[in-house]
């Protein structure tokens, strides 16, 4: 693999957990203001 390949990889897999926590953080405040 090149070295751009896995910095890209690594990327995608770190905004991906940026988002799916982002979503859990979104909906616990969905959660809160609903009930």
């Amino acid at each position: 693999m090149k070295i751009i390949e896995i910095l890209l990889f690594l990327f995608i897999d770190a905004f991906l957990m940026i988002i799916s926590q982002f979503k859990a953080c979104f909906l616990g405040v969905l959660m809160i203001l609903c009930f």
